[in-house]
Parts: C-alpha cells; sequence; structure tokens
C-alpha cells in the first residue's frame, strides 16, 4: 500500500491492516508521481483519502484491483500517452467521488465490473474501440448516490463490445443514451434500470441484437418510445401455445414489484 512508506497511526494497533487509513498519510500530500514502477498492486492507493492527482508513467503494465478505491478527494489520473496496461481490473476507481475521466489510453482492451462504480463526479466518458468487453455495473450507483453527474457514455465506430454486461448503467440517473452500437448482440438484466433522465425518451435496439434479458429497462421512466427487433428474451422464439414470461413484452420491463415483493404480473 502507498501508505506504507509513511507508518502505521494510532487505528493500526492491534488491527489488522486492510487499507491506508491505517497509515499516518499527511493531509498536505495531494500529488503522486510514479516514475518507474511496473505494477501497482491490489488496494495501493485504496482509501487515500486526501491524493488529488496521480500520474502513472508507461512503465506500468499493471493496475490492481481497487487500487485506488475509495479515494475521496481523487480527481485526475493521467496516463502516459505510451501506456501499456491493457486491463482496468475489479473495482479500480469505484466509489472515488470526485475522479473525473473523459476516457481510458488506447491500450486497455479489458475494463472489468465495478470499475466506476459510484463514481459520482464524471459528466461523460467515451469507450475507445480497442476496448472489447466492460464488466458488470461499470458505471452503475447505489441508492445512495443517485444524483451522479454521468450524462454521456459514447462509444466509438467500430466499437467491438458484443455484450452490455448485468447493470452497467443501472441508477445513471442522468444519463441520456438513445442507442447501442451495432457490435451488441446481448443486452443482460438490469442493464438500464432506473435511467429515467428527462432526456431519455427514446431507445432502439439494433437488429444485430439476439438476446434481451430481464429487467433491462425496468425504472426507465421517461422511455416513451422504443423500437425492438423482436418482443421477449430472444429473436424467434418458438410459439408453442403456453404461457411463457419470456415470450412477454414485459420481460424486459422485469416482475412489477408489490409492497417489496415480487408480483406475477409484468
Amino acid at each position: 500500500m502507498f501508505g506504507y512508506i509513511y507508518g502505521y497511526n494510532a487505528e493500526a494497533v492491534n488491527a489488522e491492516v486492510t487499507n491506508n487509513q491505517f497509515y499516518s498519510i499527511e493531509p498536505a500530500l495531494t500529488d503522486v508521481v510514479i516514475t518507474s514502477d511496473s505494477v501497482i498492486g491490489a488496494y495501493a492507493f485504496y482509501n487515500a483519502d486526501h491524493i488529488v492527482n496521480v500520474t502513472i508513467p508507461n512503465t506500468v503494465e499493471s493496475l490492481g484491483e481497487l487500487a485506488f478505491a475509495y479515494c475521496d478527494a481523487l480527481h485526475t489520473v493521467t496516463f502516459d500517452e505510451t501506456c501499456k496496461i491493457d486491463t482496468i481490473k475489479h473495482g479500480t476507481f469505484r466509489d472515488s467521488v470526485s475522479l473525473v475521466m473523459s476516457t481510458l489510453p488506447e491500450s486497455v482492451k479489458v475494463i472489468e465490473d465495478y470499475v466506476f462504480y459510484n463514481c459520482v463526479a464524471n459528466p461523460i466518458f467515451t469507450v475507445q474501440n480497442t476496448v472489447t468487453s466492460i464488466g458488470e455495473y461499470t458505471f452503475s450507483f447505489d441508492e445512495k448516490h443517485l444524483d451522479s453527474a454521468l450524462t454521456t457514455v459514447t462509444f466509438e465506430e467500430t466499437c467491438k463490445i458484443a455484450t452490455i454486461e448485468e447493470g452497467l448503467f443501472k441508477n445513471a440517473t442522468s444519463l441520456v443514451m438513445h442507442e447501442l452500437p451495432a457490435s451488441v448482440n446481448t443486452i443482460e438484466t438490469m442493464a438500464f434500470e432506473n435511467c429515467y433522465a428527462e432526456g431519455f425518451t427514446h431507445f432502439r435496439v439494433d437488429n444485430t441484437v439476439s438476446t434481451i434479458e430481464e429487467a433491462v429497462f425496468r425504472g426507465t421512466d421517461n422511455l416513451a418510445t422504443l423500437t425492438l427487433p423482436f418482443v421477449g428474451k430472444e429473436m424467434n422464439i418458438n410459439d408453442n401455445n403456453v404461457v411463457d414470461k419470456e415470450e412477454m413484452f414485459g420481460w424486459i420491463y422485469g416482475w412489477a414489484i408489490n409492497d417489496g415483493s415480487e408480483a406475477d404480473i409484468y
């Protein structure tokens, strides 16, 4: 952990050190420039509350999971133009509520799950065409962070992403999006749940999509026009004259909620 060089504080006495709050990092320290390391390990800056700016050199080839998670003041992470990092791992920046990051280096191919979870200050993000997958809940928020600034997520024209994973944009209440890249063939459950921004009024699911999982559009209160290539879960579901929830239009809105429990209708 980064705080190792500052030594333990009083909270570390007789406790298992699990984050940087157990170290005596001076509040005056706001900027960290790394010059030659190749690996920034898991939890490296976890809970390093006062750091505002971090510069990562092109020598770094790996960021560990949760490396910059829960860094309340972290605003800017600068990557070298010749960055070599190809994977942004689980929860790398999650709950860093001051972070503003509009894109990632072109070297990045995989964005794992929860990477930008609860990053409420970030207004826009561009997914570069080098990215092949984005993990679940990466751009989502919990119920304590429904005032997020995220309004725009843009995919480059030659996008390679095939799956919009579970809960990817859940509770992104300011997000306005009207379509997905042509590369997408699957939209997983709760992908746009509670995306109820005033501008989220219409949405088109392209003919390239063959599977739409349950409750994708639950809580999209302002969605007035929805264009779909099929009804239900999958393209060309066989109709055997038996009631099947996966064949119903309401499947994409999920089960109706009644007194906090699941009801038997959409």
